[in-house]
């Protein structure tokens, strides 16, 4: 049991990395837009 919590963690934790790094991006690409006006 404690293996799969241990492995839903590792995987939670990983997508919520790739979302924070998305946002990043996405944060990035306005703030470029926002200059461009």
């Amino acid at each position: 049991l404690s293996q799969l919590a241990e492995n839903l963690l590792h995987q939670l934790q990983e997508n919520f990395q790739a979302l924070t790094e998305k946002i990043t991006l996405r944060m990035e690409e306005m703030g470029e837009h926002i200059d461009d006006l």
